[in-house]
This record gives C-alpha cells, sequence and structure tokens, in this order.
C-alpha cells in the first residue's frame, strides 16, 4: 500500500510541475465548482480533488477539457487508485459505476486494467 502512495504522489509531482500554469487556469475557469475553498488556496488543491470535483459536478466539455490538460491515461490512473485505495474517495455512486466501466472501456492498458482492477 505504501508503494502505490508513493507511485500516486509522483505522479502528481511530475504532472503538476509539468503543466502548473494550465491547471491553475483551469481551477481558475471552473472557480464556481470550488466554491467552498478561499480563492486564495483553490490553485494549491490535489490533482486528486480536481479529478474528482470535475468527475462529480462538472458538464461533459469539463471532463473533456480535463482529459486534454491531464492526459486520460493519468485521469483514469488517478481514479482507479482513488477507488481501489479508498483514499479519500468521495465520488458519487453513480459517477464512480459510470467512470470505472468507462475508464475500463476505453484505457487500453493492461497494466491499469491487471492492477487497479484485478488486485
Amino acid at each position: 500500500m505504501t508503494i502505490v502512495f508513493e507511485n500516486y504522489l509522483n505522479a502528481y509531482i511530475n504532472i503538476t510541475m509539468k503543466n502548473k500554469k494550465n491547471i491553475n487556469g483551469f481551477i481558475k475557469n471552473h472557480s464556481a465548482l470550488f466554491w467552498y475553498i478561499k480563492k486564495s488556496k483553490q490553485t494549491k488543491i490535489s490533482l486528486n480533488l480536481l479529478i474528482e470535483t470535475i468527475l462529480n459536478y462538472g458538464t461533459l466539455d469539463d471532463v473533456r477539457e480535463l482529459f486534454k490538460l491531464l492526459g486520460f491515461k493519468n485521469v483514469a490512473d488517478i481514479f482507479f487508485k482513488t477507488i481501489k485505495n479508498n483514499y479519500r474517495c468521495n465520488y458519487l455512486p453513480p459517477v464512480k459505476n459510470f467512470f470505472t466501466l468507462f475508464f475500463k472501456k476505453c484505457v487500453r492498458s493492461a497494466f491499469i486494467y491487471k492492477f487497479y482492477l484485478c488486485h
């Protein structure tokens, strides 16, 4: 379990360093979804919270934009790690079910399917 969490943090750091400006712009454009977080702290949210909020409450266009920004595989990877480890898993049940089926169908990587769904 520790190894998975370390890998999650490494993925978080790599993505954030690479796209920090774009992620901050995305958060500012969708600040209404983060109404409960102070404006000054919105750009400091984790990718896990960003993905969870957009998948739970965003529109289809928001989800598409998230995939373009972070990459489809990265979003799927963080989603599966979250639901697998119950690490702050606050996905709405219909959203969790839909995206589990969606990512399982669309992500062709055997590694993600084997590692996160079969173990």
